[in-house]
């Protein structure tokens, strides 16, 4: 094996939620692809358009960068979900309806 730095050995590299808290978007956007799977599978490249979707509401309102580093509430990661359904890259695809088991 063929160390590149002696740093390496000294280190555990770090894994997604590691440094960040968006386990809840990454969530939303796997429900997705899990529910139109069996008809129509969704590409790559709308998992990353549906990511920066995302991104965008989590910060749209203050600007604030908050969830990506401590979390979301229940009611954010709704009010994500409600906009991520609502854009218009899922147009094209069958309607999804947000139900529970999120709360109201």
């Amino acid at each position: 094996m063929r160390i590149l730095h002696p740093g390496a050995l000294l280190v555990t590299p770090y894994q997604q939620g590691r440094l960040d808290a968006l386990c809840g978007l990454y969530a939303l956007i796997n429900a997705l692809r899990v529910l139109h799977a069996p008809h129509r599978p969704l590409p790559a490249r709308l998992g990353k358009d549906l990511f920066a979707t995302g991104m965008e509401a989590l910060t749209a309102k203050s600007g604030s960068m908050a969830a990506v580093h401590s979390g979301m509430t229940v009611a954010r990661q709704r009010k994500l979900a409600r906009a991520i359904l609502k854009s218009a890259i899922l147009r094209p695809l069958p309607k999804i309806v947000l139900r529970a088991p999120l709360p109201k």
